[in-house]
């Protein structure tokens, strides 16, 4: 038996550090260097909240001076990094999902390489699987819970990012 390979962390690491130097860069392009010195201040003083309990404070000084305006785009930066971040982990299970799994004897169960080996140990034959593969239904669900509507442009900006990420 093979046994797995580690896909480091650090490529993890160096995707969310890249990406955050890119919204960056949008934030100061798109909003000014202001929001992003702001942005950037939160972000420092929340990465160190554990360690240092003043910071804290420092962090309701510096929301407590944001109009509403501000207060939005500081959101958006955060929710928007929040976003990246979520894309970057999931690439980042998916390489090391398929790692370990071009590595491994036995599939991993849900995945697709342990329904092939399950169709061949059934003996399977085309005709039968092309009877199954017609029978197969794809049905989209919809929510209109207004916490998991996301526009489809954000979403589609994600999924090239992703694949960028893959490549």
């Amino acid at each position: 038996m093979r046994t797995i390979k580690k896909y480091s962390d650090k490529n993890l690491r160096k995707n969310i550090k890249e990406l955050g130097f890119i919204l960056g860069d949008i934030l100061k392009e798109q909003e000014g260097e202001k929001l992003f010195n702001t942005v950037e201040k939160l972000r420092s003083l929340t990465k160190n909240l554990r360690q240092n309990p003043t910071s804290k404070n420092k962090i309701k000084q510096i929301v407590d001076k944001l109009d509403l305006h501000e207060s939005h785009n500081v959101i958006k930066a955060f929710a928007i990094y929040f976003i990246l971040v979520n894309a970057a982990d999931e690439v980042h299970k998916i390489v090391v999902n398929k790692i370990n799994e071009d590595n491994l004897e036995k599939a991993q169960s849900g995945s697709f390489k342990e329904s092939v080996q399950k169709l061949k140990q059934r003996k399977i034959n085309n005709n039968e699987l092309d009877e199954i593969i017609r029978e197969i239904e794809i049905i989209p669900v919809f929510t209109a819970h207004p916490t998991e509507a996301t526009r489809q442009t954000i979403l589609k900006k994600i999924l090239r990012i992703s694949n960028l990420l893959l490549e």
